[in-house]
Formats: structure tokens, C-alpha cells, sequence
């Protein structure tokens, strides 16, 4: 069975490495020019940033066998530090519920592990999908024919995978309500040792800002730079989508310097990244959608919640109800 994948994030290449294991032909399509979806790791002269995902759980003993794989353990360690919470003006110790890991050397190791073992086409968006026969003929954005496919499975957000399987799928108008928050990420580098008095923070009430954390403090981050990631909290981001980017890192950098008492002008270097889908809103009520006559499906974290975790969750009950019990 030939089966297009469209996302290399964790629920696209957790499928793709369930459904390969398993015997079957699949393709995945990231419009990006590399994988990692959301656990994207920026690469700089000054220092790597995670600017997605900051860590993951493993509560689901099938994410733990899975992560236990000798193809994927090594890129794993726990992340032990001085974790607070920004309640009310006031800083308080956090009270970690589960231990928090990072995948190494970046959040983006585990994907590039998993797509090294699976044929991914890179900086090519899907825009189309025309029924062929018993299959889906897709065609990208730039006019390219992808080929023909029995199945699609698309990991994208609710609004662009409404957008590309309505009217193809009995289940688009369930994901069409299901909606997505924003977020920035501004990333801060220095060479002077300057550095958050806490590893991580997340901050509960805060106006501007929803968490902050010392990146060089994960494991296998090493650098001659200490590096510094800052993310805006839901309301701010939705109020701010149309803000100038420059504007935009002056009020998350003065944020930051308030609520931390120090200064951090002047960085070697600075960017703002921004995630249009970063969490949704609320969990739906599907582990996945699969729509059995037309033999599209769709998954992602956004189905049960924003963790990591939740991305896998959803592409492993996907693939292990639909593929590998049905037939």
C-alpha cells in the first residue's frame, strides 16, 4: 500500500516509522527545508536554540518502548535544573509533576533520526489532492505531480489540513472548530556569561511573557554562548500577530529584563521567530480522524494536547488501529 505522509514533524515521521516497520510504502512532504515540525532546533554561530518545544514527558508506556529503541535512546537525556513558576509578581520553585527530557544535541534529534530512516521530499508544500481511481493523485504548490497514493495522512494544523482535505474527508467538519494559539519565540545570545537566574520559568500571569529558559542548560548544549529562549504567552500573541517584528522583540526583551531584574540589551545576537499553531486551544475528543471510504486520515498533537507526547499518542493509535489491526 502506498501511503502519502504530509508533515515531518513528530506525528508525520512516528507514522512514517510505524507504517515502514510494518511493511508499508510511504512518502513523506515537508514544506519546511528540514524535519522537526514544532521541535525545531535553530542553528547559529552564536549558539543552537530550541524555539519550538522546550522538553517532553513520557507518561504512556508506548512512547517510552518506542523512545527505548536503540535507533532513537541515545538522543535522549533528562533536563535537571532550577525550575520556577511566575505567579502574581512573585517566583516559586515548580513542582515538576514528571521528569522533563530533551533529545540531543537539539528538540529536533529525534525527528532527524526518524526521517533518516524514511524517504521525506523536503521544501515541497502538498496544495492538492485529486481522486484517481482508488487513489489520491497530490500535486504541490510549485505544480509538481507527487504521485499517486492509496491512503494520505496529513499531520499539518486543523486549519490547513481542513483546508486541504475539505470536501475530500467525512471528518473535516469536526477539525474546522478546532483551533490553535500562537506563539513567539525571541531568542537571545551572550558572550559575557550573562545568563536567566533560573534554567526555566513559566510564567502563569504574566502580561507579555509565558515562559522563559537558559537553552545552553539542556544537555548537549554546549557553547562558548549562553543562550536564552523567551515565548509569549496565548493572549499577547493573538493580539499581537500583525506587531512588528522589531517592535515586537523590544517588548518581549523589556519584559523579560523587568520580571528578572537584569539587563539583557545587547545581545550577539538576537532573532524572533514566529509559530502561527503553536497549541491548541483544547484537546478534541478523537485520538486521530480517519475516514474509511476515502482512505485520508488525519493526527497531531492538536487531537489530545499540546505535549510532544500527544503528537506521538495520536499518530501511534492511528497507525495501530487503522493499518495494523484492520489490515
Amino acid at each position: 500500500m502506498k501511503i502519502a505522509i504530509i508533515g515531518a514533524g513528530i506525528a508525520g515521521l512516528t507514522a512514517a516509522t510505524l507504517l515502514k516497520e510494518a511493511g508499508q510504502y510511504v512518502q513523506v512532504f515537508e514544506k519546511a527545508r528540514g524535519p522537526g515540525g514544532r521541535t525545531s532546533t535553530r542553528r547559529t554561530d552564536h549558539g543552537d536554540f530550541d524555539h519550538g518545544a522546550q522538553y517532553f514527558t513520557m507518561r504512556d508506556q508506548n512512547f517510552v518502548n518506542f523512545l527505548a529503541d536503540k535507533k532513537f535512546k541515545a538522543n535522549i537525556a533528562a533536563w535537571q535544573g532550577d525550575f520556577r513558576i511566575w505567579k502574581n509578581g512573585h517566583f516559586e520553585p515548580e513542582v515538576i509533576q514528571d521528569d522533563r527530557y530533551v533529545f540531543v544535541p537539539g528538540m529536533n534529534a529525534l525527528c532527524k533520526a526518524m526521517a533518516a530512516l524514511c524517504p521525506v521530499s523536503y521544501n515541497t508544500r502538498v496544495s492538492t489532492l485529486e481522486q484517481k481511481g482508488f487513489g489520491w493523485n497530490l500535486h504541490s504548490e510549485a505544480g509538481e505531480d507527487l504521485g499517486i497514493f492509496e491512503r494520505v495522512i496529513s499531520t499539518a494544523p486543523p486549519a490547513q489540513s481542513f483546508e486541504l482535505l475539505h470536501g475530500k474527508a467525512s471528518f473535516t467538519p469536526k477539525i474546522q472548530s478546532l483551533k490553535m494559539t500562537p506563539c513567539y519565540t525571541l531568542m537571545l545570545s551572550y558572550a559575557d556569561g550573562r545568563a536567566l537566574p533560573h534554567d526555566s520559568v513559566k510564567l502563569i500571569d504574566h502580561s507579555v511573557l509565558g515562559w522563559a529558559s537558559n537553552n545552553h542548560t539542556k544537555p548537549g548544549r554546549g557553547s562558548n554562548f549562553n543562550t536564552i529562549v523567551l515565548q509569549t504567552a496565548p493572549e499577547w500573541s493573538w493580539a499581537n500577530i500583525n506587531t512588528d517584528r522589531s517592535l515586537m522583540e523590544q517588548i518581549i526583551l523589556k519584559s523579560a529584563e523587568e520580571v528578572f531584574g537584569m539587563d539583557l540589551k545587547n545581545p550577539a545576537l538576537t532573532a524572533v521567530h514566529g509559530w502561527l499553531y503553536s497549541s491548541p486551544q483544547s484537546s478534541s475528543d478523537a485520538r486521530y480522524y480517519h475516514d474509511s471510504q476515502s482512505g485520508i486520515s488525519a493526527c497531531g498533537d492538536w487531537c489530545l494536547g499540546a505535549r510532544i507526547e500527544c503528537a506521538f499518542l495520536s499518530a501511534y493509535s492511528l497507525v495501530q488501529d487503522i493499518y495494523c489491526h484492520s489490515g
